[in-house]
């Protein structure tokens, strides 16, 4: 799943070689409890994790998971780089995440 808002922002599953650059992002803040690089990979495999980018930039990185103990239910988490926020973008990636769960 892919969306183009304009020529330069981007919305797509995120892809084994955007790893580092997410890790950066997830990183920004403590946000990422889960440890090493290593542990981002499973959520890439399983094409968990969404990337938003302006250009080549890395903006935002969020995903949605179903709960197991309440499987009508589902987590959606989000970052967006420190320099971009406030600006809209958590709101954006949050719609394209909903809509291409709901499309895939």
């Amino acid at each position: 799943m892919e969306f183009d808002f304009n020529e330069n922002v981007t919305f797509k599953i995120t892809k084994m070689a955007e790893l580092k650059d997410v890790y950066y992002l997830v990183m920004q803040d403590g946000f990422y409890s889960g440890g090493s690089i290593e542990t981002l990979i499973p959520r890439i495999k399983v094409e968990e994790l969404y990337s938003l980018r302006i250009g080549e930039k890395l903006i935002g990185v969020g995903f949605i998971s179903v709960l197991l103990r309440t499987p009508t239910y589902a987590d959606i988490a989000m970052i967006i780089d420190k320099e971009e926020r406030n600006k809209g973008w958590g709101f954006q990636l949050d719609g394209c995440i909903l809509l291409a769960d709901f499309k895939s």
